[in-house]
């Protein structure tokens, strides 16, 4: 019964994780389609932006144990924006500006 029941728990962290890098990964996808100017920036950064990732996700599964399930889907909920916020940051462009200052500018109309 042991290995039934480690198995039954395994499965949702498994899912929680693929909720978690989802978002970025849709996101950098995303990226790299409206904004493809970005050289060999691209090849640096997606790894570097994954690594960070999975770092904050890997740290919220560890505290988020000690958090009762509200506190904890709260704390999921923050890390997949933060992720979503890193995945933007480190996003890189060759030469324009910022993805960040794009978006801006397209906004205003400058």
């Amino acid at each position: 019964m042991p290995k039934e029941a480690d198995a039954e728990n395994k499965a949702p962290v498994f899912t929680k994780f693929i909720a978690a890098v989802l978002p970025s990964t849709i996101l950098l996808f995303l990226l790299f389609m409206i904004f493809p100017n970005t050289g060999l920036g691209r090849i640096l950064t997606t790894p570097l932006t994954y690594i960070i990732n999975l770092g904050l996700i890997g740290f919220t599964f560890l505290i988020s144990r000690a958090f009762t399930n509200k506190h904890a889907s709260a704390t999921f909920l923050v890390t997949v924006a933060l992720t979503l916020v890193v995945t933007i940051w480190l996003y890189p462009q060759e030469n324009a500006p910022h993805i960040v200052v794009q978006v801006w500018n397209g906004i205003v109309g400058k």
